[in-house]
């Protein structure tokens, strides 16, 4: 009894020591916050980080940027598009070319699925509809400010 409470313990440990080395090995565990225009963004799908680039679900990051978002799929390959005034972006999934208001760029890291989630670089996403972009890597968070948020209308009623 005493030595089956005591490996127990044993491999509790080891698992807890395993555990602990890999989040600060690792950058799988590193959270990944984004705040878009002073507010915090909350994803169903936590961004992730591929070759030093986050990437974060399509539909969030484009409707916090106040885009209009669609999904197509064709012959087997999908596609997303999303639109804000006379400016767009269209992504291929898998593919790192894109075409950002009709123009022809290619990017480093393609749009992916994780988690029945479409995945977009950020950056380039971001800055298609020319929003500033920067990352604080102290604490692992993409900070965006779009035009629109340098000229928010505050609306009251002058009694």
């Amino acid at each position: 009894m005493k030595f089956k409470k005591m490996t127990a313990a044993a491999m509790a440990a080891m698992m807890l020591a395993s555990g602990a080395a890999f989040a600060a090995d690792g950058e799988a565990d590193e959270k990944i916050s984004v705040i878009v225009d002073g507010k915090a963004l909350e994803f169903d799908q936590p961004p992730i980080m591929e070759q030093n680039r986050v990437l974060v679900p399509f539909r969030a990051i484009f409707e916090a940027l106040g885009c209009k978002v669609e999904y197509y799929s064709y012959d087997g390959g999908e596609a997303v598009n999303a639109k804000l005034g006379s400016k767009s972006i269209y992504l291929t999934i898998g593919s790192t070319e894109i075409y950002a208001s009709g123009e022809e760029k290619t990017i480093d890291v393609a749009p992916k699925i994780v988690n029945d989630r479409t995945l977009v670089p950020i950056r380039v996403a971001s800055e298609s509809f020319g929003a500033n972009v920067s990352w604080d890597d102290a604490t692992n968070t993409v900070n965006i400010t779009s035009k629109q948020g340098f000229y928010k209308i505050n609306r009251e009623k002058i009694s």
